[in-house]
């Protein structure tokens, strides 16, 4: 007998600064490759060592081979943090 996974999910806990937890279900890193996340939208990072980074999305580019995530911390900050997509676990988006 055989079987197919045919749709995985991972949901995982995240305690906000107020000490309050949610719970929330992580979306495929590959969304960024295949043009699914817009620019300027706030996205939650969630890397391998299970850090969270909030910022605005801006670009993935292609460094000799390398993808990068371009994020900016603030709407109104001249600044652009690069982090790495190959340590990205998967991310979320708050609802408001």
């Amino acid at each position: 007998m055989s079987s197919d996974i045919t749709e995985s999910k991972m949901v995982i806990n995240v305690r906000n600064d107020d000490g309050s937890t949610k719970e929330v279900t992580l979306k495929d890193p590959e969304d960024f490759l295949n043009e699914h996340v817009p620019q300027g939208t706030t996205v939650n990072l969630v890397f391998s060592n299970w850090r969270i980074y909030t910022g605005i999305y801006e670009y993935i580019e292609d460094e000799e081979g390398e993808f990068v995530l371009y994020v900016k911390p603030k709407p109104d900050s001249p600044y652009r943090i690069c982090l790495p997509y190959y340590k990205l676990v998967g991310y979320y988006i708050d609802e408001i």
